[in-house]
């Protein structure tokens, strides 16, 4: 989820403790398409001719309402008004503005000039092309190329079953099939080796136990 702030710099320093933001000056105010979300406080009022109709929703942190902005903005509804105590509570309402995609949902894995469908589950893990610099998919040992990037998937991703081992794979639990801990790595389902440090094995070890019964 793509968050701008743009108001008090106390504000902002409180909320980059609880979410990721990238904060703006008012020049970067306007946007042309509908990707990010704007938190904001009683700054936004003092804005004049700026067009803030390029947001998903904006999130005023703010004990009063300017009745000039107000009458300016009243047909839009994108706009909440919170109270400025009120700033901890971000994270729980963006987590209900997120649609989390659930196991048995059917995905388009979409790049230029291709489409593909499959159900999520079938996914073995989500990484990242340093050479092409984009994010992919591993299907039965196939390489497809994603726009999306990592940190996109990972908000949408099921819990659990997706789960970010390190910081360029979120990895499918239920496709491991062995962990090899002397050669350090993952075999999965489709007999892909994925090798990794200690550290992470012991992570993914962690993760995974939790679902079995150790015999």
């Amino acid at each position: 989820m793509r968050v701008r702030f743009y108001g008090n710099e106390l504000l902002s320093f409180l909320l980059k403790q609880i979410i990721d933001i990238e904060v703006i000056e008012i020049d970067g105010l306007e946007l042309e398409t509908e990707e990010y979300f704007l938190i904001t406080d009683d700054n936004i009022f003092k804005v004049k001719d700026k067009n803030l109709s390029g947001y998903k929703k904006i999130f005023i942190l703010s004990d009063k309402i300017e009745t000039g902005f107000f009458q300016e903005n009243i047909s839009n509804h994108k706009i909440v008004y919170l109270k400025k105590e009120e700033y901890t509570d971000i994270v729980d309402i963006f987590l209900k503005e997120k649609e989390i995609l659930n196991p048995e949902s059917k995905v388009i894995l979409s790049d230029v000039g291709s489409e593909v469908y499959i159900p999520l589950k079938e996914i073995s893990y989500f990484s990242y092309d340093r050479n092409q610099k984009k994010s992919f998919v591993m299907i039965g040992g196939e390489k497809k190329y994603l726009r999306k990037s990592l940190m996109e998937l990972e908000e949408v991703l099921p819990k659990k079953l997706f789960e970010r081992v390190e910081r360029g794979i979120i990895l499918n639990m239920s496709m491991i099939k062995e962990i090899d801990y002397r050669e350090e790595f993952v075999l999965m389902q489709d007999n892909e080796r994925i090798y990794l440090g200690k550290t992470i094995l012991k992570k993914i070890k962690d993760l995974t136990n939790q679902d079995y019964q150790i015999l």
